[in-house]
């Protein structure tokens, strides 16, 4: 499914109707629809949806799976490095939420410990 992410982030860039697609994959039971309805922004910098990433992000909390963990900490650090402040106010705000994998992939690039706040 990594290997669509490019395309199926372009197909939704271009056709914001699809952003509501996106959402429905979030609460999918199904790891990959859900692993990328968070990454299908990767790499859009400035055009990232930040209330889509939210609720994508939002709606995937509350898991043990790795790779969905990994996928959330992912677009979270590649989403930092555009903006910082986004990134850590969400940490902030869900740091009881998120899984130890998402915090460490998140801050990557930023100091920013968890349970300090």
């Amino acid at each position: 499914m990594d290997a669509l992410v490019k395309t199926i982030g372009y197909l939704v860039h271009k056709n914001p109707g699809l952003k509501s697609e996106m959402v429905a994959w979030s609460l999918s039971d199904n790891i990959w629809l859900k692993r990328t309805s968070m990454i299908h922004q990767l790499g859009m910098k400035g055009q990232t949806d930040t209330i889509l990433l939210a609720e994508t992000c939002e709606n995937c909390l509350h898991t043990d799976e790795f790779f969905i963990n990994k996928g959330m900490g992912w677009i979270l650090r590649d989403y930092a490095k555009t903006n910082q402040t986004w990134v850590e106010n969400f940490l902030k705000n869900h740091e009881s939420d998120l899984s130890n994998l998402t915090w460490r992939e998140a801050t990557k690039y930023f100091y920013l410990e968890k349970n300090q706040i």
